[in-house]
């Protein structure tokens, strides 16, 4: 893998296949009410884990933090990381 994928939650294309770590991008959120910022999340990266497709076949990344999967828009990986033997 050399390149980031846009994510398309409704394009099978577009999804990963490889159970594992991934480099996701989480899309940025904002509301205004009337010209005023009620809040306002900018597009940020973060890791997610691809896990074993469900009994129907279906996956989902498990995101490192609190981000629900249709926040992400693009991802990356699966990325390996050598074991730790320190």
């Amino acid at each position: 893998m050399t390149a980031w994928t846009v994510f398309r939650h409704d394009d099978p294309a577009t999804w990963p296949e490889k159970t594992g770590l991934y480099a996701v991008r989480v899309s940025e959120d904002s509301e205004h009410i009337d010209g005023f910022p009620v809040y306002e999340y900018p597009a940020y990266t973060t890791f997610a884990t691809l896990g074993d497709p469900d009994a129907d076949g279906h996956r989902e990344f498990k995101g490192e933090h609190d981000e629900e999967p249709h926040f992400y828009d693009a991802w990356y990986g699966p990325i390996e990381i050598p074991a730790c033997d320190v």
